[in-house]
């Protein structure tokens, strides 16, 4: 019986350490900055969980150019973006970046960097100077251009892997 409790703790442990090391981690780290495009509808429910779902009008589906920023830092909170709909009534949470028009430098399409990191947030709430913040369903990953040294975050769609 020891034997057997011995082998299942051993596997399992070997198990959580593969699958620590390789998560998250680009097989090639270099990268080229690129403006990215998404798609906004304000029907569609909030967060990642809402994505699942279709829009209730997709006609009101709106492609927008995000701005070519970085950012020195973001702020990650955990908030409610919607509720169970089931046989509960538990509260949905997700954790969500927020960033702003502060602490921002301008990037140049087809810049070199280097993925240093990714955020864990899928969400992005981001004020430029407005009373709303635009929430985007995008992460976000740590960069560092080769040319200048300088690190910061930008839209993890905006980051594409060189070959």
């Amino acid at each position: 019986m020891n034997i057997i409790k011995i082998f299942l703790l051993s596997s399992l442990l070997v198990y959580c350490i593969s699958c620590t090391s390789e998560r998250d981690e680009p097989s090639n780290n270099t990268a080229i900055l690129q403006p990215t495009k998404i798609i906004t509808n304000p029907t569609q429910p909030g967060g990642v969980w809402g994505q699942r779902k279709p829009p209730l009008k997709p006609s009101l589906d709106k492609e927008i150019e995000l701005p070519q920023l970085i950012w020195t830092t973001f702020e990650s909170k955990i908030l409610v973006v919607g509720y169970d709909s089931g046989y509960c009534d538990c509260s949905v949470k997700e954790e969500v970046c927020l960033i702003g028009s502060s602490g921002t430098t301008p990037f140049t399409p087809g810049t070199k960097v280097i993925i240093l990191e990714k955020a864990t947030c899928e969400n992005v709430h981001y004020s430029d100077g407005g009373e709303v913040p635009k929430k985007y369903v995008i992460g976000l990953t740590k960069i560092k251009v080769l040319e200048t040294g300088f690190e910061g975050w930008t839209w993890s769609k905006s980051v594409q892997v060189s070959e």
